[in-house]
């Protein structure tokens, strides 16, 4: 009787511990509050990653573009392109959407003067969405608060221009963040000092036009006192160093919106200039000016019309006339022209 209630006891007590072990054991809060506090480069950049697809998935958005971050002012940041290439790879491996190359939308935006940074407005989207045939634009900022970086992400519909979804995040500036900063830095400020090079020349592009291994950039067209329009030009040598001429008086024209036909009268190509005075040419001056181009330097050139009507808000045509040895006459034609005043 003693043995079989022993047995029994002992039974129970084996039973109990078998139950108790095949119980699951839940992560405690402390283990699941780790997890949360990563914020780590690549672990926030998955985050940032998966909230963005998951706004982009709920709108049914399929063809995106990732403009280049910026800081609160709208200036790119050191960490802004690392961040936008970081992202285009990553919404790209998720194998969901069509994802539009950064150098492409960089062209695109130049070509079309669109200031596209994190503080994107409502006409540049919806204009790059036409463009492009995106549906969305993901853009955002940085914000430096020196041991971390705080990353804010927007998701606008190239439809209607509007923000449709937000991502965010926080990111340490560990060894790693760091490093990355500095070499982003570094190509940023070389971008930087190309551009303000060449606005030193010119500090927007009207028009452009590839031609015979040249770039013809009209960079302004405007009209002063007394009727004279003056439009110049930025040109660059695509091919070897090379002679370009400029025919002026006798072949480049001008018309404007109530069909008007003006010849210059004055023209420049590099520091060679010419004109006319009181229908006399000046000795300097023939019709045509003639210049050596060296291969990937921008030159300028205008072209001057005088007695101009003062009601032309506009050019139709812009008719230049070049020679090059290889390729022979050729004209530059550029149309609907906004003229300043």
């Amino acid at each position: 009787m003693k043995k079989s209630l022993l047995l029994i006891i002992a039974l129970m007590f084996y039973g109990c511990a078998t139950h108790q072990q095949t119980i699951p054991i839940t992560p405690t809060f402390q283990e699941n509050k780790q997890i949360i506090l990563d914020n780590s480069l690549d672990s926030q950049l998955a985050n940032l990653t998966n909230q963005i697809v998951e706004s982009l998935s709920q709108e049914s958005k399929s063809k995106i573009a990732v403009i280049e971050f910026s800081d609160l002012n709208g200036n790119i940041t050191e960490f802004g392109m690392y961040l936008s290439e970081e992202l285009i790879t990553r919404l790209f491996l998720t194998r969901k959407f069509d994802v539009i190359e950064r150098q492409l939308l960089n062209q695109i935006i130049s070509e079309q003067k669109l200031g596209m940074t994190g503080l994107i407005d409502d006409e540049s989207a919806i204009a790059i969405g036409k463009i492009l045939g995106v549906d969305a634009i993901v853009s955002g900022t940085i914000t430096d608060f020196g041991t971390d970086l705080k990353v804010n992400a927007r998701i606008i519909s190239t439809e209607t221009g509007k923000v449709f979804g937000v991502a965010g995040t926080k990111i340490v500036k560990d060894e790693t963040v760091e490093k990355l900063m500095g070499i982003i830095s570094t190509v940023q400020k070389e971008e930087i000092q190309k551009q303000t090079e060449k606005k030193e020349i010119s500090k927007e592009v009207l028009k452009k036009i590839e031609a015979e291994k040249f770039t013809f950039e009209l960079t302004k067209c405007e009209m002063s006192s007394g009727g004279k329009v003056t439009c110049d030009l930025l040109i660059t040598n695509n091919a070897k160093d090379r002679e370009l001429t400029l025919f002026t008086n006798t072949t480049s024209r001008m018309f404007d919106y109530f069909g008007n036909e003006y010849r210059p009268n004055q023209w420049e190509l590099a520091n060679k200039k010419g004109g006319l005075t009181g229908g006399i040419f000046d000795s300097i001056c023939t019709f045509r000016i003639q210049s050596l181009l060296i291969s990937g330097i921008s030159t300028k050139a205008s072209l001057t019309f005088k007695n101009v009507t003062q009601k032309a808000n506009g050019i139709s045509l812009l008719e230049v006339s070049f020679w090059e040895q290889e390729s022979g006459n050729f004209k530059i034609k550029f149309r609907n022209i906004p003229l300043s005043k």
